[in-house]
């Protein structure tokens, strides 16, 4: 009768743990999606916008660098 009631008891918490796990994917599946649509956008004026960097001194190449022998 233990042995009937141990796994009576285990069966409905894997029933109650499935269960809140489904509801909990159900909820985060019906919730809004935020829509990234460019005409919904307000335009600021005073936005900074960061433009890639194209008159920028040449920098060392590592990749041909050369090491002296250790001696």
């Amino acid at each position: 009768m233990t042995r009937v009631r141990s796994n009576l008891t285990s069966a409905l918490l894997t029933l109650a743990l499935v269960l809140t796990v489904l509801a909990t994917a159900l909820v985060l599946n019906g919730a809004q999606a935020v829509q990234a649509d460019a005409s919904s956008q307000s335009f600021d004026e005073n936005q900074v916008v960061f433009l890639q960097l194209t008159d920028a001194p040449p920098v060392r190449d590592i990749t041909q660098q050369r090491f002296a022998p250790l001696q």
